[in-house]
C-alpha cells in the first residue's frame, strides 16, 4: 500500500470565537486583510441564525464556535475543528521573512526527494557510515556546488540531505 506525507505547506488561519452579546458583530482571533474582503461573499454571516457559514468548494458549511477559517493554498475556504487544527498545524513565527519559508519548501522537497532517490540506490547504508564520513561528503558536495563544477548530482540536494543525516546521527535518533 502507497503511504503520503502531508506536505509542509503554510496557511492564514483565524479562529472564529462567536458573536458578541452586546452588538451581535462577529468576534475572531483577528481580522486579516484576507479574510475582511471575503465579508458577504465567501464568508457569510447569519445565513442562518447565529451562524457562520463559509462558502467552501464542497458547498457551504457552518462554522461552530472555536472553529479554525482557514485559507487554502489556492485561496479557498474551509472550517477546521480545534483538535484537528491542533494536531495538524503549529503557529508560524510571523517575523519569519516569507521568502524563507519559500526557501524551507524548496529545501525540504529537495533533501525529501534526493532522500528518496538515495534511499533507491543505497538502502539504508547511510546509517552505518561515521559521521565524519557524512561531514566530509558534505563539504565535498558544497564545493561542487558553489565551485560550479560540473557533476551528475544535484549537489546542493545531496549537501542539504547530508547535513540532515548528520543531525540525525549527532541526535543518536
Amino acid at each position: 500500500m502507497a503511504q503520503y506525507r502531508k506536505k509542509l505547506v503554510v496557511i492564514d488561519a483565524i479562529q472564529f470565537l462567536g458573536f458578541s452579546k452586546e452588538n451581535g458583530q462577529v468576534e475572531l482571533s483577528e481580522r486579516p486583510d484576507w479574510l475582511i474582503s471575503e465579508f458577504g461573499r465567501k464568508i457569510l454571516f447569519f445565513d442562518k441564525p447565529n451562524t457562520l457559514t463559509v462558502k467552501t468548494l464542497e458547498g457551504n458549511m457552518n462554522v461552530s464556535i472555536g472553529d479554525f477559517i482557514i485559507k487554502g493554498v489556492n485561496s479557498e475556504f474551509y472550517p477546521c475543528k480545534p483538535d484537528i487544527f491542533g494536531k495538524t498545524y503549529e503557529k508560524v513565527d510571523c517575523s519569519i521573512n516569507p521568502d524563507y519559508l519559500k526557501l524551507a519548501q524548496i529545501a525540504y522537497n529537495t533533501v525529501l526527494q534526493t532522500m528518496i532517490e538515495g534511499e533507491k540506490e543505497h538502502g539504508d547504508e547511510w546509517k552505518s557510515k561515521s559521521i565524519s564520513y557524512h561531514k566530509r561528503h558534505a563539504l565535498e558536495h558544497a564545493e561542487k556546488a558553489y565551485t560550479g563544477v560540473p557533476s551528475k548530482e544535484d549537489d546542493v540536494g545531496n549537501g542539504m540531505t547530508r547535513d540532515a543525516i548528520i543531525k540525525y546521527l549527532e541526535a543518536g535518533t
